[in-house]
Order: C-alpha cells, then sequence, then structure tokens
C-alpha cells in the first residue's frame, strides 16, 4: 500500500438533511464534492462513494465517516444518532461490507476539530479545541494534527457538562443546567423566553442586552473551565452561534474575568471552513 501522505482521502458527512461527499488529493486540494438528500443513508453513501472512486485515479486511498453520533466502545453499536434509525445497529460492521474496505469513524464535532485544525482557522496551532454552539453545543480536540478520542471515545463532550442549574431546564442528556442548556441555540430560546415572555429568534434575543450579558457569562465561565483543564493553544467556534461577533470581544473578556491565571491569551477564532468542516474532516480521518 502507498504511504498515507501521498494518498487521495475521500470523506463522507452524514447529516439529518444532506449526505456529503469528497475527495482530498494529496496535498489536501478538493477533487470532488457532491451532496444528496438524506433518505436511506447506506444507498447514497454507497452512490457517492462509488462516483468519489472515478476522481482518485485508481489510487490507493483512505476514507472516512462523519456520523450524527458516536459508537460505544461497550457494544461496537451506534449511539445517540440524530438520525434515529441509525441506533443501536452496526453501523460500522454494515457500511465496511457494503463498501468492501475498512473505514474510519467521528462524530461531527470532531470532524469539525480536524479540518479547521488541518486546514482552518486553527491551522499551524498544536493544540487545538473546535466547539460547536449550534442547535446543540460539541467539541473536539486536536494535539500535533491527530484527533484525540480518549479512553472513552468522548472526549470534549463539555456541552454535557454541568455549568449552572438555576435555568432548570433538563438537557438531552437528562441533566439539567448543562453547558448545551446555556449556549446553544436551542438553550438560549428557552432560557431566554423564561426571562422576556417573548417568542424571538435566537439572534433577536442576543441584541436584548439582559439576555446579552447573561449569554456571555456563561460563556466566559464555560470556555474557562475549558482553558483551566485542557490550556489549548487556540479555540475555534462553529454553528449558528459563531455568528455573533461579541463572542470574539467580550466573550473573551468575560473569560479573562473568571480564569484561574494573572493572564489569558488564549486566541478565540471563528471557523473559516463553513458547511465544508464536517466532510473535509472526515476525509482527513
Amino acid at each position: 500500500m502507498e504511504n498515507i501522505t501521498i494518498m487521495n482521502k475521500i470523506g463522507v458527512d452524514i447529516g439529518k438533511t444532506k449526505i456529503e461527499c469528497c475527495v482530498l488529493s494529496p496535498t489536501n486540494e478538493v477533487l470532488f464534492r457532491e451532496r444528496l438528500t438524506t433518505d436511506s443513508v447506506y444507498e447514497e453513501i454507497e452512490f457517492l462513494y462509488n462516483k468519489a472512486l472515478s476522481y482518485t485515479s485508481t489510487k490507493e486511498h483512505t476514507l472516512g465517516i462523519c456520523m450524527p453520533g458516536s459508537i460505544s466502545n461497550r457494544t461496537g453499536l451506534m449511539k445517540n444518532s440524530s438520525i434515529e434509525f441509525l441506533n443501536d445497529t452496526d453501523f460500522v460492521g454494515i457500511l465496511e461490507i457494503k463498501l468492501n474496505r475498512k473505514i474510519k469513524v467521528a462524530n461531527d464535532s470532531q470532524c469539525f476539530a480536524l479540518a479547521e485544525s488541518l486546514m482552518g482557522a486553527g491551522y499551524g496551532f498544536n493544540t487545538v479545541f473546535g466547539m460547536i454552539l449550534g442547535t446543540g453545543v460539541g467539541g473536539g480536540i486536536v494535539i500535533n494534527n491527530v484527533l484525540h478520542n480518549g479512553f472513552h471515545n468522548i472526549s470534549a463532550e463539555w456541552g454535557h457538562t454541568t455549568l449552572d442549574t438555576s435555568n432548570n431546564i433538563k438537557c438531552r442528556c437528562g441533566r439539567i443546567g448543562c453547558v448545551e442548556t446555556w449556549l446553544s441555540g436551542s438553550g438560549i430560546d428557552k432560557w431566554a423566553f423564561n426571562i422576556t415572555n417573548k417568542k424571538l429568534s435566537t439572534k433577536e434575543y442576543l441584541q436584548i442586552t439582559e439576555i446579552q450579558e447573561c449569554f456571555l457569562d456563561k460563556f466566559g465561565l464555560a470556555v474557562s473551565n475549558l482553558v483551566q483543564v485542557l490550556d489549548p493553544d487556540c479555540i475555534v467556534i462553529g454553528g449558528g452561534i459563531s455568528n455573533n461577533d461579541i463572542l470574539y470581544t467580550q466573550g473573551i473578556d468575560h473569560v479573562r474575568k473568571i480564569i484561574f491565571n494573572d493572564e489569558c491569551n488564549t486566541p478565540i477564532f471563528k471557523a473559516k471552513l463553513g458547511d465544508s468542516a464536517g466532510v473535509i474532516g472526515a476525509a482527513l480521518l
């Protein structure tokens, strides 16, 4: 087999509404990219993979899958997937049989972190924490260009660490007051409504001074906790909430106020790769 550094790389990103595939050259140039509407999942993956093969010039290649969920170390089955019929199935085994080759898999937050570390806003930094602030909250850790999975393959699941139970919002993980209930779009919509008694969009809520200040306080606390545990060389933020410029100014100030140190110079960047991060990260696995 050819050395991995001179192989083409195929990636597939599986989402609840779309499945996307790309081929990267050995120098990470995008040679092919196409997406389909999610329907039967396995059939779309097989179709896109076979189409991608024509862009690899018959050379050896790697294949990575960005999945909405994770694989249980205990059972080997899919868990926590937003595509519900995949849960409790041998997703990896089924797919390897269908495609007749070994695959590498990671969840969407991990693929985001890897892509932004190697080709995006975190390029050139040794330890990168990639966080997604979207409908939910996720994360990924990349150390010296390698994705850090952790002993239980749950590293960077900081969205389900307890931040403040005073919002009394039950997280999808079953606990109260997780980071996700405070910093995700769905979480903000709940606690901001409880304060204002107004039904607004997340963007509109964050323009209200009281809501914005509360959000920044929780952001500062959550990120300072993260920095004090991992102390990354940089943080890259993606997801819909990342489009709020206050994160990179006032947000950083709130981290500095709380952190247990005499300085906090951790760069916090907005992601560069947009919705390409998942499929590119899958290819880079």
